[in-house]
């Protein structure tokens, strides 16, 4: 440990329990000064929403006149700094116990499984809670994150494996059939009559697109000339007035 330690570099650091009998520290690592890095930790710690609950707990219990700060190693910022912060946990575990969550840095819930108990804490915490609703900016974001991505055949093949079988409850198999049915008129769309070919009216109808399938003509095309960007398709044109027919 570095007894005149520069808080303006950067690191390895240890914040350590020195009232507890067993000086449990927590070691971590920053890109930033040691200086903003312990703010930030005393800023979370003070007002109770640190993300690693078992340094909350113990701030809680013993106040920050309980806790000090100490610089571990210097480290350059392009340096590996979490090789190092990795080094020093498993070095410094072997004398004193720690609060960091994990046995890895980088991945401190890698090979742990929730119980049966915790799990269901879990669930029902979340129970009645919306998520907040995308703003267009996300949902942009997650589109072209997505756009032009498809599932292997592995993949496939796994999701139809772990469907196979599987029973929909009654409330499912509605909020299915109420979504098909929303699609099914999403997809209905009124026309106001055309002329095909030889001349002769095909009045106004329900289906646009069932009515294409009828004649054989394609559905964007047509679409085109349904809302004035072409003129016809295959001789089709857009019925003007009555009298046209």
């Amino acid at each position: 440990m570095i007894a005149d330690m520069d808080t303006n570099r950067c690191g390895v650091y240890a914040i350590r329990n020195v009232v507890d009998g067993k000086n449990t520290t927590y070691i971590g690592s920053t890109h930033c000064s040691f200086n903003r890095r312990w703010r930030d930790h005393r800023n979370s710690l003070t007002h109770g929403d640190h993300r690693n609950c078992w340094l909350q707990r113990s701030w809680n219990k013993y106040g920050e006149i309980g806790f000090e700060f100490l610089v571990l190693e210097y480290c350059e910022k392009d340096q590996n700094i979490i090789k190092q912060e990795q080094k020093w946990l498993d070095e410094i575990r072997k004398d004193v116990p720690v609060f960091n969550l994990g046995d890895i840095v980088d991945a401190p819930f890698r090979g742990k499984h929730l119980s049966e108990a915790h799990r269901a804490k879990m669930s029902m915490a979340k129970i009645g809670k919306k998520r907040k609703p995308y703003t267009e900016e996300t949902l942009r974001k997650i589109s072209l994150i997505r756009k032009g991505k498809h599932h292997t055949e592995e993949a496939r093949t796994k999701m139809r494996i772990a469907h196979t079988g599987k029973k929909l409850s009654e409330s499912h198999r509605l909020l299915l059939a109420t979504h098909m049915a929303k699609n099914r008129e999403r997809r209905v769309i009124d026309y106001p009559g055309f002329v095909n070919v030889d001349g002769r009216c095909i009045l106004p109808g329900r289906n646009f697109n069932e009515m294409c399938r009828e004649y054989g003509l394609s559905q964007g095309t047509m679409h085109m000339v349904l809302i004035g960007l072409r003129n016809h398709h295959k001789g089709w044109s857009l019925r003007k007035d009555v009298a046209q027919c």
